[in-house]
């Protein structure tokens, strides 16, 4: 079944950036991804690409280099302006697994600062949805911080003008 029959204008398309580049001197494997974008494009839907699992080589003790972060998503917004509207940055990014470090609220408000302003240089907007966070008690597992720890976390760190759009990952709760 076509995503235009079932009613769809918006698609979540996952860049695992580990398994797509995870060599900093060799080209990306864009292939796939590439696939999935023509036929977002072709049948006029709209992308929030998720940017995950940062590669090793884009790593810092701290969590995504900014810099690299930046300009990964500046690449992917230029090059597909007619599909990518909306960009988030590392889902989880409140635990261990989502962030690839220790989650940081002030590491990832510098890579929001340092990404956003890149796409400032745009001639179309995109919104970058912030931290995908997973929802916690304030006893959370190790290389967890509670959400609303890490969102408060952000705003102290001077996030809040940079932040639109926050995101929350519901896993599956099983009855």
């Amino acid at each position: 079944m076509e995503a235009r029959t079932l009613g769809l204008d918006w698609v979540a398309l996952e860049f695992n950036w580990e398994r797509i580049w995870p060599d900093a001197n060799t080209d990306p494997d864009l292939a796939t991804f590439e696939q999935a974008i023509a036929l977002a494009e072709r049948y006029g839907i709209s992308v929030l690409l998720s940017i995950s699992n940062p590669a090793g080589w884009a790593m810092t003790g701290l969590g995504p280099n900014p810099e690299l972060t930046s300009q990964l998503v500046y690449n992917l917004a230029s090059q597909y302006p007619r599909t990518i509207f909306a960009i988030e940055l590392f889902p989880e990014a409140n635990t261990a697994h989502g962030w690839g470090a220790p989650p940081n609220s002030m590491a990832y408000t510098t890579v929001l600062v340092k990404t956003k302003t890149a796409l400032q240089t745009l001639d179309h907007s995109v919104i970058i949805v912030v931290g995908g966070l997973v929802p916690g008690s304030s006893n959370s597992a190790p290389g967890e911080i509670d959400d609303l720890k890490f969102l408060q976390g952000l705003y102290d760190a001077g996030a809040k003008p940079y932040i639109s759009t926050v995101g929350v990952y519901l896993q599956v709760i099983d009855s």
